[in-house]
């Protein structure tokens, strides 16, 4: 039996998702569909394999080895601005920025120059006022603060959205896994099965899928130019030396590390061949070792938990893909986020509405291709 008509089906409800169904559901009726079952309430995801599942993450207006804007940094800037405030959601994020540590005196270069073309955003350190400003920072070659850069719980920043989503009329249903699609003349069909393991379809008038690596599962999305990365996480104990009443400021340089101000989460891999989505004890080790060399203090903290987490990348571009799977299709991918995510999310769903009226106005970098 087919469901009442949706106008938009979104299939996912990370980042990608969350962020379009935020913005969706305030025009038009919208149905989430999760793969992921919620631990406390219907009305709240929880993810868990995709990337975000990782409990904190961060984001930098200025990113790479230079320390150089994000695709569109402004709009993606003013697009993530506009929907915390939209959502009320302001309050999951940090405000002390991000220390952007350089690891030779050539990056340190391109950090101090990064500072100078973009001051908004960025401020330059030398190694001597590191040692004054931040005492339990080893930071040899200086660092950049990139002031607009953040952290936050990912999955409360996604159980967030979804709840104003809902609020404003969108439905969500968590534990149910998309089956197939069928698009014809006078809709889509979408199949799904429901966390008790019956079977449902709905019809809408447009598809967007922003599965993350479940994307795997469909021969349609397989062969999209996607590629699946394996990011290892630990959690450790707070050093004594740590304020126990200000959090660290998150870093970035030698891996990452965010200070929730009960733990430190340290992170990741970045494994491109990975077999299984376990945890080794040799990874969890390395992420430490790499992270001290940040902050010494911290290889006597306790291992609390580790985890793994799956990121989609476009190979060669790291820009995600937007757009119908075909010329004229109502079905439509978002996917390949990678690491920019907590920006490019918002963006993307800022401006979807008008990519549906006219695909055409789809940025180029974000064009949908396929392996060969």
């Amino acid at each position: 039996m087919v469901n009442v008509l949706f106008e938009t089906v979104i299939v996912g409800a990370g980042l990608a998702g969350a962020s379009c169904a935020a913005v969706l559901s305030q025009y038009s009726g919208v149905l989430v569909l999760d793969a992921a079952l919620s631990d406390d309430s219907p009305e709240v995801p929880a993810v868990y394999t995709s990337a975000s599942s990782i409990g904190a993450g961060i984001s930098s207006p200025l990113m790479s080895r230079r320390a150089r804007p994000i695709f569109r940094m402004e709009a993606a800037v003013a697009a993530l601005d506009a929907l915390r405030q939209t959502t009320g959601g302001a309050f999951l994020f940090s405000s002390s920025g991000i220390l952007k540590l350089a690891g030779a005196a050539d990056q340190a270069d391109e950090f101090k120059d990064a500072a100078d073309r973009w001051p908004d955003h960025g401020r330059w350190y030398s190694s001597d006022e590191c040692r004054n400003r931040w005492t339990n920072l080893n930071a040899p070659f200086g660092l950049i603060h990139v002031t607009s850069g953040f952290s936050v719980s990912i999955p409360a920043w996604c159980q967030k959205m979804i709840r104003f989503s809902v609020s404003k009329g969108a439905e969500y249903r968590p534990g149910c896994r998309m089956m197939d699609w069928r698009e014809s003349a006078t809709g889509i069909y979408v199949r799904y099965r429901d966390a008790m393991g019956e079977e449902h379809v709905v019809k809408t008038s447009r598809l967007v899928l922003a599965p993350g690596a479940d994307y795997l599962r469909f021969p349609a999305l397989a062969a999209l130019r996607l590629h699946p990365i394996k990011g290892q996480w630990v959690r450790i104990s707070r050093p004594d030396t740590f304020s126990p009443d200000h959090p660290f400021t998150p870093l970035s340089g030698h891996g990452y590390l965010v200070d929730d101000g009960q733990s430190l989460m340290l992170g990741s891999t970045f494994e491109h061949g990975y077999t299984h989505l376990r945890t080794t004890r040799i990874d969890v080790r390395k992420m430490i070792q790499t992270a001290s060399n940040m902050v010494p203090d911290i290889t006597q903290s306790a291992i609390l938990s580790s985890g793994a987490a799956i990121r989609v990348t476009v190979p060669g571009i790291r820009l995600p893909m937007v757009g119908p799977l075909q010329p004229k299709s109502r079905v439509w991918i978002i996917s390949g986020l990678g690491a920019k995510g907590l920006l490019m999310a918002p963006l993307i769903a800022s401006e979807l509405l008008g990519y549906f009226e006219k695909p055409s106005s789809i940025p180029r970098e974000f064009g949908v291709s396929y392996s060969v």
